[in-house]
């Protein structure tokens, strides 16, 4: 027995299947060239930020740390360094390692400082202490 069957009832449910494929790849061409268009812009303001603020961070000559609640670590610029008297190096260290620096009768207020930051029940962590040196001088 010999079946007859035309080209366009043979390969229609083939060229249906490809048209759906093709445009699933174009939409998706499409929305990442969108996604480039939009992330570009961004990706230059964040550059440009970050650039202006390490030139204002350097020119101030102000130390900058940044502490990780979740791992509990401190990220110090490198500026730290410099004003205890090393080189220019940014550093890890953990709250209990930065407060064996800490003068001992700045540390209560220090805490209290911290204490209320971190319970939001002050705008913003000011507090003015006595930092050990690498050769021992308090600053």
């Amino acid at each position: 027995m010999v079946v007859k069957m035309d080209a366009a009832e043979l390969y229609g449910p083939i060229r249906a299947q490809l048209h759906f494929m093709l445009l699933i790849v174009f939409m998706v061409t499409a929305g990442v060239l969108l996604l480039r268009l939009q992330i570009r812009p961004l990706t230059r303001r964040l550059v440009t930020g970050e650039r202006q603020l390490k030139l204002a961070l350097d020119s101030s000559q102000l130390a900058l740390f940044d502490w990780d609640l979740r791992s509990g670590k401190v990220y110090l610029s490198g500026q730290w360094q410099v004003i205890l008297g090393d080189k220019d190096e940014h550093t890890h260290a953990t709250c209990p390692e930065l407060a064996q620096n800490v003068h001992p009768e700045d540390l209560p207020e220090l805490r209290k400082q911290l204490r209320l930051t971190l319970k939001e029940m002050t705008p913003s962590y000011d507090v003015e202490h006595r930092f050990k040196t690498r050769n021992g001088q308090w600053i």
